[in-house]
Formats: structure tokens, C-alpha cells, sequence
């Protein structure tokens, strides 16, 4: 298999979220990650809310296909890094 670098990898579950900069083989960096909630968490809590199944991601991702754009989310994080944060998605009434 052949890998093109540099890379950039997400790195994407219901406890972390990472950006990791890949230079070459085995030479790797963390540039950003979550600092509280991960974003499969805000999904599952979503998804719990809702009555959907757990774990919440496949089922809100086919419900979000289906519907309309309705509420103006809040952004998770500013503070000029590449770390994110979830967890006002949750706490948030709009």
C-alpha cells in the first residue's frame, strides 16, 4: 500500500478526538485534540435524548440526511488552537 506524505489523520470516537500530523513512517504529531467531550459523546447524549439507539452517531447521521437545517449551533471553540471542544453542543438551548 502506498501512503502519501505528509498526512493528516482524524481521529474520531465517543471518547476522543485527535488531529495527528503524519511526517513519514512512525514519525508522528498530536497538533490537537479534545479538551473535555469527544464528539461521538455529544452523540450518544443527543441520541439518548431522542430515544434513538446507542450508540447514537449511525442513527443521528441518517436522521440529519433526512431533515433541515433548524437551529443555529453554537461554535465549540475558539482560542486559535486545533483543540476542540464539544461539550457547549450539549449544553446549549437555542
Amino acid at each position: 500500500m502506498d501512503y502519501i506524505f505528509p498526512s493528516l489523520i482524524v481521529v474520531v470516537s465517543g471518547g476522543n478526538t485527535e488531529f495527528v500530523y503524519i511526517k513519514e513512517h512512525l514519525s508522528f504529531e498530536i497538533i490537537g485534540e479534545t479538551i473535555d467531550d469527544a464528539i461521538g459523546e455529544s452523540y450518544d447524549k443527543v441520541a439518548r435524548v431522542l430515544g434513538l439507539p446507542y450508540p447514537g452517531g449511525v442513527a443521528i447521521h441518517k436522521l440529519a440526511k433526512e431533515g433541515e437545517h433548524t437551529y443555529k449551533l453554537p461554535e465549540p471553540l475558539k482560542d486559535n488552537s486545533l483543540n476542540v471542544s464539544y461539550s457547549g453542543l450539549k449544553t446549549t438551548e437555542n
